[in-house]
């Protein structure tokens, strides 16, 4: 199973050196899905979007696994990017189909409780 655990790990292997605020809590995926975006937006706004790519690619491998908990999507549908700051940031075209499947779904959830 691709847990909570596992999911920190590997965004520590990835990203832990560039990323230390990662560190700060292991295993809270929410809040390092937070870390994530801001590393997104970082990476876009410097001009270089290496980190915004993998990242995006990762959580793109990580949708797509049978074995991972439900938890990590909602974590994305959550604490991730929202749909809106995809459009500003301009990176729609190298959004990954599982991305923004669950980014679309939460925003109409967002839309029907309003």
């Amino acid at each position: 199973m691709y847990d909570a655990q596992t999911f920190s790990d590997e965004v520590l292997r990835r990203w832990g050196r560039v990323m230390p605020s990662l560190e700060a809590e292991p295993g809270a995926i929410h809040t390092q899905m937070s870390y994530l975006a801001r590393a997104v937006k970082d990476s876009v706004s410097s001009g270089d979007t290496r980190i915004a790519e993998e990242v995006l690619a990762f959580l793109d491998e990580v949708l797509r696994r049978p074995d991972a908990i439900s938890e990590i999507e909602n974590a994305v549908a959550i604490s991730f990017l929202e749909l809106s700051d995809i459009a500003v940031l301009g990176i729609g075209t190298v959004l990954p189909q599982t991305v923004r499947r669950v980014l679309e779904e939460q925003q109409q959830r967002w839309q029907r409780a309003t």
